[in-house]
C-alpha cells in the first residue's frame, strides 16, 4: 500500500512501527487500524472483527490475533484492565491517560483521571529509585446504578419479610 498525501496520524505511526521490525503496512492492517480508530468506545476482538465484516473487509480473527498485539507495541491501542477472558481494547495514540472503574454487575467502564493518583504513582516512583515505562489502573466495583438497583432490591425484600410477620 502506497502512502497517500492524507494519510492519518495512527496510520503514519503505525507504519513507521512496522517498517522499524522489517514488516509492511499490508492492506488489512491499514483497514484494522481505520476501524479501531473510527470508534471511541472500549473493543473487544470480536466487536472489531465484527465491524470489519459489516463494512465488507474480509479480514480473518487470525489476522486479528496477530496484529493487535504489533498495535499495542506499536503504542497504537492498550489493553482495557477488566477480566473479560477475550479482553478489551482502546486506542491511545492522541488520548490522554485515564484510569478505569470497571462495575463488576453490568461491565461498565468508566474513564476518569485523577492528578492526585498519578503524583503519588510519580512519588512513589522516584522514592524507590524506578523508571517506569508505563501503567495501568483499573478499579473493580459497582456503579451508581447497580448500587442503587441493589440498595432497592434489598429494601423490597425487608418490605416482603415485614408483611409476612
Amino acid at each position: 500500500m502506497r502512502k497517500t498525501h492524507a494519510e492519518s496520524q495512527e496510520i503514519a505511526a503505525f507504519r513507521r512501527y512496522l517498517e522499524g521490525h522489517g514488516l509492511r503496512l499490508t492492506n488489512d492492517r491499514w483497514a484494522i487500524v481505520k476501524e479501531i480508530f473510527a470508534t471511541h468506545n472500549h473493543f473487544s476482538m470480536d466487536d472489531l472483527f465484527i465491524a470489519l465484516r459489516l463494512k465488507g473487509k474480509r479480514i480473518s480473527k487470525t489476522t486479528l490475533y496477530r496484529n493487535l498485539p504489533l498495535m499495542q507495541q506499536s503504542g497504537l491501542i492498550r489493553r482495557v484492565p477488566g477480566d473479560s477472558l477475550n479482553g478489551r481494547f482502546e486506542h491511545v495514540l492522541g488520548h490522554p491517560h485515564h484510569d478505569h472503574l470497571i462495575c463488576m454487575s453490568c461491565g461498565r467502564e468508566i474513564e476518569f483521571t485523577c492528578n492526585m493518583i498519578e503524583q503519588a504513582q510519580e512519588a512513589a516512583c522516584r522514592r524507590y529509585g524506578f523508571e517506569p515505562v508505563h501503567h495501568r489502573l483499573g478499579i473493580w466495583g459497582y456503579c451508581h446504578d447497580c448500587c442503587q438497583k441493589k440498595s432497592d432490591g434489598r429494601r423490597v425484600k425487608r418490605k416482603q419479610r415485614v408483611e409476612r410477620s
